[in-house]
């Protein structure tokens, strides 16, 4: 039998800066509401769409996560 991971989410509401990086080292920065975060994820809310695959920054208060985009839908 396979060992199943727990994925533990914590829901918030923090407004935050969202900054896409591009291949050529240009950055575009959005606002944007963290709803969502985990050990490994995050759900934002974002006022433009953001293509899958993009590299991201998000900064609030002191902390910036890296990552990189998995998903977009309009809601």
């Amino acid at each position: 039998m396979a060992k199943q991971l727990s994925v533990e989410r914590i829901w918030c509401s923090e407004l935050v800066s969202l900054v896409s990086v591009t291949r050529h080292g240009v950055s575009e920065s959005v606002v944007g509401n963290l709803e969502e975060i985990g050990e490994r994820s995050a759900l934002l809310l974002a006022e433009r769409p953001l293509a899958t695959g993009t590299r991201v920054h998000i900064a609030c208060r002191n902390h910036i996560l890296r990552g990189t985009s998995i998903g977009c839908t309009f809601d």
